[in-house]
């Protein structure tokens, strides 16, 4: 029947009358198949093959009839045997036999078709043609013929050339098919008689070729290229980054047809057997496993051509047809519903609007495009009561097994629940309302009664058709869930939602606006953003084609669609304009999350802050709010964001937040620059340590990383180009950092791109993570988040106010101060408003936002004082037994297709990751005692399904005929816990949960299963796929293996890890491929933990047969019960006297019901003795000791105790650190350690001396284990030195002369300001030039100090008794890890006797960053040499170390580039603020602020006067004050000061540590003075560093960010904010500022320099904010709301413009109405250099004359705007 088709189209061109003759009947003989399989494991397939006679009437010219005979079948799942077992295509089929009777006269009825020019024009059928035959009979009419490219040829008789002309070799044309309209390419090609034999062995055998020349034309189909389809598909989550059609590795499909002939030519040819072959080539799992193969293949041979026509039956009540598309169901009907038949469309344009018709009533439409009998046949299998009992059985079975528990893995719980789903999506609204009245009914218990209900929920929900929608509709305004459950309900439409037809998003809009959802705050936000999202995803969102089966249905809605403009973004400006403060930002994110352009204008003035009460909280969520269309309106968008990003007036979170989505817009290289350039300038520390880190995190993704070429890879590429341009800024680990990273798997075909960043300085602060895989081709958003938070010094002092109300500020404020504070009219910094908010983003589509502020804060804190005060309060509603019954199941990745295939049968490919918690239990809060006891009895359970497969419909027994894989996870592990804390101990007690079956239980699971099937569908039979009766498990060619590992003996648990599995080889080879796969990451190992799988030979990932669990057999155990006893006691030592015990105390009666108290060591108390020996053994003069015990009992047959006691102590001693540890466990192991540190002693300012001084620190520890800590020991001593050699390096170095010249320049600028004149032009010129010699002296002298103190040389001596066994084995891997991976750096080797000894010594080479290493251990000597410290990251930065500074915090500043501390620094007559702002200010003999808190009733100060040349400081810090000055006997030579504590004096000798305790005794100090007399204080608040010359103040509270004031600035990260006066105003004159700040107390009086200095202060106002004007850039685009443009259209490979403009709605407009008119179009070559410079013109707005001259294509019916208006101005 393809033949002859074929030959009308093909051959008759030099024949006097076309191959079909006029009144002759061919027959054909016909074999179809169509089978599914794995064969890259086995050659198992599952399919089905048909054969038949066919009969094809040659009516006249132009009109054929077809009819098909003798019709058998046979559906098959078995292995297959062929010459070529992995080619599906020579595989044998199993024996057909008759197909039944019911559809074989439907089979036999013939149809009748016009063929004109290559192109059916009208198919005529029978009425009652059931659709699956009609499309079976569509494809064999699209296999018989063949398409030559209009206009080039005469096809006015079914020839293909023109008269007298011969066939083009090759050609190409657009042909419909059942799949749609696609290019078609043929080719002709002469093949040599030997190969017919292969092509066709049937035409062979029968000779008829004999003696002729052979021909063979080919037709190949190209998916990509299609401007019609044919296919449904639903797709979650994400987006393909491939366009329709074939998508590189994850899917690619092929056709393939031969018309083989023979003759003299091939316009003369008799063709003899057409052949075609279609493939899919599917990828299941999204990474590198094998596919899944479907091919269809159908042979038509010639058996006869005859001259009379024989008898074929007549068509009864014919209707007509107008193309060959495949026809989907229209209506779903069941046995007891009014059935409406489906309209008899035409034409696909037809079934589309017919479609369209049925969804006009959400409660009654549904589809289900996997029914291929009619609704007859329907009506006679499933009747809605029927149906319902299957649901409830199924859903009542899923609950049943969730309480028995075991073999979780044998019932899959998720892919059960997603069975039911499937079956529920056929009911209408009022059949889902009568099946939960009947779940209802259902005789349960009560708890097992309420997981059902929430079953049917969670399942209603799932099936995401627009019945269920309504269903979930009418139970929320009922209030049958509850708020939690409506939120998530809500939120999870869109992801689920599957037609959002605009009858349906009405009905949502509808319910939004309900009292129910209004009521709440919370939830009402939460609608209103899910509400947006869903219009979005639906109507406006480009990829909508592919999550939407917008092919069959037509378009849904778009953003043209009326109700966008006139019903729901009129509904949100209204509440946003009528909106309280706290619920703007989530209509703001409503807004935007709707995508449409229109709301740019809306949002503008939110974005530039000028919007009333506007903050900066609201116009960063403005901002952020437009990431749905930074994207699309780039062009438009840009320009603002970057106008944010470069205006120093903006907030700095307003700033991050566009520059952020300025990175997600593709800017182009003159941005980059810009950026780059710009942190020269920046005068925001933490903004410019944003963008630096945004450029250098770009900059270091590798090519290679990246999993796609897309806008990460481009900005990677720009930044990597422009980061020389920005200035150098630490952001290793800093306050502010934005970071982007990639990673991509080769191996695996995976990667991820993850974009972070956070910020923890003042203001605005929060953390930002977007995570975004890509697997193959696809790439979606699991998971993005957003946390953001202002004002916690605000939260914490309302915390206090309300649960510490007896403790005042003003009581903790020292009189002294509190006078200075009012004297200077300080006044307080405000405190941002507390404030929290709460976004993500899960899968792309769901999205949750919650925000707090204090106004929800309050009440909370009355509830929990009230509860602390009153018992009784909340005794009520926590103690006793609460039910736990819970059940939460999602589908993660909800994806159905269908294809027309070659046969006109469906290929269907699913994949869907079904996740199910199911929690039954209840919580016991027993409050009969004192402290509440608790019990817990709960049985978890979670199933999680990957799942997919690819098959079709076998038409005559209405069965799924697929093969796919099966992933499952399951965790099943009933527990059964009770805490107590009885007399300072907590006691924890571990059970099976009641009720537990005895037996082996699966406790974790993993299972993967290829398999193949043949099962009724699922409206049938709701067993899942996977666990059918008939499902096979396609083995793979290795054979299974069973490997079993006895876990839990020691614990008296019988527990076993089982793995089974088809891996080729396991070994540790196969460990260490697996861990390859992941580039050896254990981070990518945990972040593609789906992808685990067996492995091939070669190391690549597999989805063969693979199964590894936990099985527990609890009633085999001999233990059955678990009791922890968990205690501990804290210690802390002060001033060398007894430690004293620390504990929380809650007194009710008390103001403060939480109280911290110390208490005297208990001799009766183990624990507590524990500590005092500890710290005995310390023999410290301050330091904390711990001391723990846990017990754990073994209960049951054989019963075992564990006992672990640990006591630990830390201290100090002078410049000693020691420390102290024993871990008991007895009759097993204990273990001892004793060490110490000692601390050199060294010049910290003075470099002279340090040049002089030996410099060691040296370290000692003792480590004992064994059954006594006496059985084995290991004593490794060791010191580190500044050697010879570093310190004439540094005496040489340049830092050492840059220190020396800049020291004598800062002398004599200084000499040379004492002579001129205050404020004169000179002065000021002296000034600048100081603070820059300054600088550099303070930054190469501390230099030259780190040279001199850096700790070049290690020597440590290891000593050690015998050592275990075990232990000598792991010291052997050691040495042979660490031999190895130093033999490049291995200079010699000598032999050596050293028993029971290692030495080492380092050498480090700090300019080289490489050290020298000698190791002696056993019987050699091994030296090393130039070992590089950058093998390690950050390595370089923290070795060699330095002595002149704290270890820890040297530690953490090597690791993160920057000062642990903000530093503020005043001498030479110059003060750099703790933001890095360096000025010029000479102290005098008055007081000046230095650093205190700008807030009321500050308790903290640190004061600075000069007075004759010398320095003098006081702190204050609560009641307590502190003074620091030099003594009478000051002298360069030898300093000397007084110190005095609260009046008290206090004696420091040289290199002696003291702690001096405030008279309060509120406040600890600790002192220092170094061998060059630099005393060193450190406060609660900070730490001083003084001799009497310059004064060093490091800023340790992390809580008083940003409340600073006075000389040192405000600690805010911005240069700027440092120059305020005690008003809190900017000043332009930083001595104004600092003037403000002079304690006018006993001292001399201001000059008159000075007082007109300060009265200029004084005349100064705040700093204004002036915004970005973003509303002038985008001022042209809204003025405009209509424009004429050309209309631009794609099809294929060509480019259409409409010949004349038309009325376009830009910017955000939409029409007041429309008008239908003919619009002409004119196509042209897309790849074709005109056409593009057109299409740019036609984009811009240009008018193009020239089109209206060119040749008309075609004509289209348009929609055009009769006029615009904006629908939310």
């Amino acid at each position: 029947m393809r033949t002859i088709s074929f030959l009308i189209c093909l051959i008759g061109a030099v024949a006097s009358e076309p191959l079909f003759s006029s009144g002759k009947e061919y027959e054909f003989q016909y074999q179809g198949k169509i089978l599914s399989g794995i064969p890259a494991l086995d050659s198992q397939f599952a399919g089905l093959v048909i054969k038949s006679k066919i009969i094809v009437q040659a009516l006249d010219d132009q009109h054929y009839k077809l009819a098909l005979k003798n019709v058998e079948f046979n559906k098959f799942n078995e292995r297959l045997s062929g010459p070529e077992p992995m080619n599906w295509r020579t595989l044998e089929t199993p024996e057909t036999q008759s197909v039944p009777s019911k559809v074989q006269s439907a089979l036999e009825s013939p149809i009748q078709f016009s063929m004109v020019n290559g192109q059916i024009t009208q198919i005529k059928i029978s009425e009652n043609e059931p659709r699956w035959t009609l499309n079976f009979k569509k494809s064999l009419i699209s296999l018989l013929k063949i398409k030559t490219t209009a206009g080039e040829h005469d096809l006015s008789q079914n020839t293909v050339r023109r008269q007298g002309g011969s066939l083009p070799t090759v050609w190409k044309t657009m042909e419909q098919g059942v799949d749609g309209k696609c290019e078609n390419s043929y080719h002709i090609s002469e093949v040599p008689e030997y190969m017919l034999a292969d092509l066709a062995p049937k035409v062979a055998e029968s000779r008829r070729c004999e003696g002729q020349k052979v021909f063979q034309i080919t037709k190949s189909r190209d998916v990509n290229k299609c401007i019609e389809r044919a296919v449904y598909q639903v797709n979650q989550p994400g987006k393909y980054l491939c366009h329709s059609g074939n998508c590189d590795t994850m899917w690619g499909r092929s056709s393939l047809t031969r018309y083989i002939g023979c003759g003299s030519a091939p316009e003369s040819m008799d063709i003899q057997v057409i052949v075609n072959e279609g493939e899919i080539q599917q990828n299941l799992m999204g990474f590198n496993t094998e596919n899944v193969v479907t091919g269809t293949k159908q042979v038509l041979r010639v058996v006869e051509i005859r001259s009379s026509m024989s008898s074929l039956p007549e068509i009864h009540s014919p209707r007509t047809l107008d193309d060959l598309l495949y026809e989907y169901p229209e209506n779903l009907g069941l046995k007891d519903s009014n059935i409406v038949h489906a309209t008899k469309q035409k034409n696909f344009k037809e079934q589309q609007q017919n479609l369209q018709n049925k969804n006009q009533n959400p409660s009654t439409q549904r589809f289900q495009q996997e029914l291929l009998q009619d609704e007859e046949d329907i009506v006679s299998q499933l009747s809605s009561d029927s149906l319902k009992q299957r649901i409830v059985d199924s859903l009542t079975k899923i609950i049943e097994y969730g309480r028995e528990g075991d073999s979780v893995e044998k019932r899959p719980l998720s892919e059960m629940t997603l069975s039911a789903t499937k079956a529920f999506s056929l009911l209408s609204t009022q059949q889902m309302t009568d099946l939960y009245e009947q779940i209802r009914g259902v005789k349960m218990e009560g708890k097992d009664q309420e997981l059902l209900r929430q079953l049917v929920l969670e399942v209603a929900a799932m099936a995401g058709t627009n019945p269920s929608i309504m269903f979930m509709k009418s139970l929320i305004e009922k209030e049958e869930f509850s708020p939690l459950r409506i939120g998530v309900t809500l939120a999870t439409i869109p992801h689920y939602i599957r037609a959002p037809t605009v009858q349906i998003l009405d009905q949502i809009f509808e319910l939004i606006q309900s009292p129910v959802i209004t009521k709440n705050r919370v939830l009402k936000t939460n609608a209103q953003l899910a509400f947006a999202t869903l219009v979005n995803r639906a109507c406006i969102d480009t990829n909508r084609e592919r999550r939407f089966p917008i092919y069959v249905f037509g378009d849904f809605c778009t953003t043209e669609t009326s109700e966008i403009t006139s019903k729901y973004i009129p509904y949100f400006v209204d509440q946003l304009h009528s909106a309280k403060a706290g619920e703007r930002k989530g209509l703001m994110l409503a807004l935007g999350s709707l995508g449409h352009e229109s709301v740019i204008p809306i949002l503008m003035p939110y974005v530039e802050g000028k919007s009333q009460g506007s903050t900066p909280l609201e116009q960063r969520i403005a901002v952020y709010s437009l990431s749905t269309l930074s994207k699309q309106h780039r062009n438009t968008l840009l320009p603002v964001f970057s106008a944010l990003v470069h205006n120093p007036s903006e907030d700095r979170s307003v700033r991050i937040a566009a520059l952020s989505l300025m990175m997600s817009m593709d800017p182009s290289m003159v941005y980059f620059q810009k950026l780059a350039t710009s942190t020269w300038f920046e005068k925001d520390n933490e903004f410019q340590k944003f963008v630096f880190s945004t450029l250098k995190s770009l900059s270091e993704i590798k090519i290679a990383e990246q999993p796609i070429y897309g806008t990460l890879y481009k900005n990677s590429q720009k930044a990597r180009i422009v980061l020389h341009l920005a200035k150098p800024i630490p952001v290793a680990i800093t306050s502010t950092v934005n970071f982007f990273t990639a990673e991509w798997l080769k191996e695996m075909q995976i990667g991820y791109q993850f974009h972070g960043f956070y910020n923890t300085v003042s203001g605005m602060q929060g953390v930002y993570a977007k995570l975004e895989y890509v697997m193959q081709k696809l790439k979606f958003s699991p998971l993005e988040f957003s946390v953001n938070f202002q004002g916690t010094r605000s939260l914490w002092e309302t915390i206090q106010e309300q649960l510490r109300p007896g403790q005042q500020n003003e009581e903790n404020v020292h009189p002294e101060w509190k006078n200075i504070a009012a004297a200077l009219n300080i006044q307080q910094r405000e405190d941002a408003p507390f404030g929290v908010g709460m976004w993500a983003q899960v899968l792309n589509d769901v999205q949750f936002r919650y925000g707090m502020n204090m106004d929800s804060v309050k009440p909370m804190l009355k509830a929990i004082k009230q509860g602390l005060s009153d018992s009784s309060s909340w005794k009520d509603s926590v103690c006793g037994k609460t039910p736990i019954n819970l059940v939460k199941v999602d589908n993660f990745s909800p994806t159905e297709i269908i294809i027309p295939s070659e046969m006109g049968l469906p290929i269907l490919i699913e994949y869907n990751m079904p996740t199910g918690l199911y929690m039954r239990g209840d919580i016991n809060v027993d409050c009969s005692e004192s402290v509440p006891s608790m019990s817990l009895n709960l049985r978890n359970q979670l199933s999680t399904s990957v799942t997919g497969y690819v098959g079709t419909i076998c038409p005559f027994t209405e069965e799924i005929i697929a093969v796919g894989v099966n992933k499952h996870w399951t965790v099943n592990y009933p527990t059964k816990m009770s805490m107590k804390m009885e007399l300072g101990k907590l006691r924890v007690v571990y059970s099976p949960a009641d009720n537990v079956r005895s037996g082996p239980v699966d406790t974790w699971s993993f299972t993967v299963k290829p398999f193949a099937t043949i099962k009724p569908m699922v409206f049938i039979d709701l067993t899942p796929i996977s666990a059918h009766a008939n499902t096979k498990i396609i083995r793979s060619r290795t054979e299974r293996k069973t490997e079993q590992f006895p876990m839990g003996e020691s614990l008296g648990l019988d527990m076993k890890y089982e793995i089974t599995t088809e891996t080729d080889i396991r070994d540790r080879a196969n460990l260490m491929n697996t861990l390859s796969l992941y580039k050896n990451n254990p981070l990518n190992v945990m972040l593609f933990s789906w992808t685990h799988s067996a492995l091939r030979v070669d190391g690549k990932p597999s989805c063969r047969y693979h199964n590894v669990k936990m099985v527990l057999d609890l009633s085999s155990s001999t233990t059955k019960e678990v009791e922890i006893e968990i205690s501990a006691s804290l210690g802390v030592q002060k001033n060398a006297q007894q430690p004293q015990i620390v504990r929380l105390n809650v007194d009710q009666q008390s103001q403060n019901p939480i109280q911290i108290q110390s208490q005297q060591i208990d001799a009766s108390n183990s624990e507590h003795q524990k500590i005092q020996q500890v710290m005995q053994n310390l023999n410290v003069e301050q330091g904390v000791g711990l001391a723990t015990s846990v017990k754990m009992t073994l209960k049951g047959g054989a019963p075992k105790t564990f006992h672990w006691v640990l006591s630990a102590g830390k201290g100090l001693k002078g410049m000693d650190s020691k420390w102290n540890l024993n871990l008991e466990n007895k009759n097993r192991l204990n273990i001892c350690i004793d060490g110490s540190l000692t601390y050199p002693t060294n010049s910290i300012r003075n470099v002279n001396q340090l040049q002089s001084e030996e410099v060691r620190a040296t370290f000692k520890n003792n480590i004992g284990f064994g059954q006594t800590c006496e059985e084995h020991k290991i004593t490794v001593t060791g010191s580190a030195v500044v050697s010879h050699d570093q310190k004439e390096r540094a005496q040489n170095s340049i830092a050492a002369q840059k220190c020396e010249q800049a020291s004598r320049q800062v002398n004599e600028i200084r000499e040379q300001l004492r002579n001129v004149r205050e404020e004169s032009q000179e002065s000021r010129r002296l000034e600048q030039q100081l603070v820059l010699k300054v600088q550099q002296k303070r930054e190469s002298c501390k230099q030259q100090i780190q040279k001199l103190s850096t700790l070049d040389q290690v020597k440590v001596n290891i000593r050690y008794t015998d050592m275990p066994e075990y232990v000598e084995r792991y010291a052997r891997y050691a040495d042979v890890l660490v031999k190895s991976y130093l033999i490049p750096f291995m200079s010699s080797v000598d032999q050596k006797s050293n028993q029971n000894e290692i030495d080492f010594e380092l050498k480090f080479n700090p300019k080289m960053e490489t050290f020298d290493a000698i190791l002696s251990s056993g019987k050699e000597t091994i030296k090393y040499h130039n070992i590089r410290l950058n093998m390690i990251p950050a390595l370089p930065r923290i070795l060699p170390m330095f002595a002149s500074q704290q270890l820890g915090e040297q530690v953490l500043s090597a690791i993160q580039m920057a000062p642990v501390y903000p530093t503020c620094r005043i001498g030479d007559g110059v003060i750099k603020s703790f933001d890095n702002k360096t000025y010029s200010y000479e102290l005098d003999d008055c007081y000046h602020v230095l650093a205190t808190e700008c807030k009321k009733n500050s308790n903290h100060a640190v004061l600075a006067k000069k007075v004759n040349g010398k320095l003098s400081v006081k702190i204050f810090t609560h009641e307590s004050k502190i003074s620091m000055a030099p003594a009478g006997s000051y002298s360069e030579s030898r300093k000397e000061y007084n110190v005095e504590v609260d009046g008290r004096q206090v004696s420091i000798s040289k290199n002696e540590k003291k702690e001096v305790q405030s008279q309060d005794h509120k406040s600890q100090y600790r002192f220092y003075r170094s061998s060059d007399d630099v005393l060193v204080l450190e406060t609660p608040y900070s730490r001083i560093t003084y001799d009497g010359k310059d004064i060093e103040v490091l800023h340790t509270d992390p809580t008083m960010d940003a409340h600073h004031c006075g000389l040192c600035g405000n600690r805010d990260g911005d240069r700027r904010g440092d120059i305020a006066n005690a008003q809190q105003l900017q000043v332009s004159n930083p001595k104004a500022a600092a003037l403000s700040f002079r304690v006018n107390d006993q001292c001399s009086e201001l000059t008159q320099q000075q007082q007109k200095i300060k009265a200029q202060g004084a005349n100064s106002i705040n700093k204004q904010v002036e915004k970005s004007p973003v509303s002038n850039i985008l001022r042209g685009n809204l003025e405009k709301c209509s424009q004429m443009k050309h209309l631009i259209i794609r099809q294929s490979d060509k480019v259409c413009f409409s010949q004349l403009p038309i009325v376009e709605c830009g910017s955000g407009c939409s029409p007041r109405s429309t008008a239908e008119k003919q619009i002409a179009f004119s196509c042209l070559p897309a790849d074709r250099r005109v056409t593009r410079h057109y299409e740019e013109r036609a984009r811009q707005g240009e008018v193009l004359p020239e089109l209206r001259n060119m040749e008309k294509t075609f004509s289209s019916k348009i929609e055009i705007p009769t006029g615009c208006a904006h629908p939310g101005l």
